[in-house]
């Protein structure tokens, strides 16, 4: 699943921004972040979130004393909190696996393969986990 990890860095490597700055990016993160809920459930990728969720790391790292570093950390863990409750919804384990395949960018004849299987297998699976999410409005 996902984690919220903070990257470890150097004290020189650390340079605090500039309140203007942050609330520059913040805005550019809250932009990303209503474009993915924007999109279907079912076309969202872990790259997606994974952007939405780097994007606003840069503001409380960039900024951590901002007043926009403890929303961002509070985004990031929402984004990433969203991407493991709408993969828990679904009712099993070979969905889930085959909905972070797809996330991860991996083609229908991919996942098929690593599951031993034929792409319409994995076709009936992405319908299956399609009506799972389309059950419930993007937030």
């Amino acid at each position: 699943m996902f984690t919220l990890l903070l990257p470890v860095m150097s004290a020189h490597a650390r340079v605090h921004k500039s309140a203007t700055w942050a609330d520059s990016e913040f805005a550019a993160a809250e932009q990303m972040q209503e474009a993915l809920e924007g999109k279907p459930l079912e076309s969202r990728s872990r790259s997606d979130y994974e952007h939405v969720i780097d994007a606003y790391r840069r503001v409380y790292l960039g900024a951590p004393t901002s007043g926009r570093a403890d929303p961002s950390v509070v985004a990031a863990a929402q984004m990433t909190e969203e991407c493991q409750r709408l993969l828990a919804r679904l009712p099993d384990e070979s969905l889930r696996t085959v909905a972070l395949w797809k996330m991860e960018g991996h083609t229908n004849v991919e996942i098929a393969a690593r599951l031993g299987c034929v792409p319409q297998t994995v076709e009936r699976k992405l319908r299956a986990i399609r009506n799972v999410w389309s059950d419930e409005a993007p937030t």
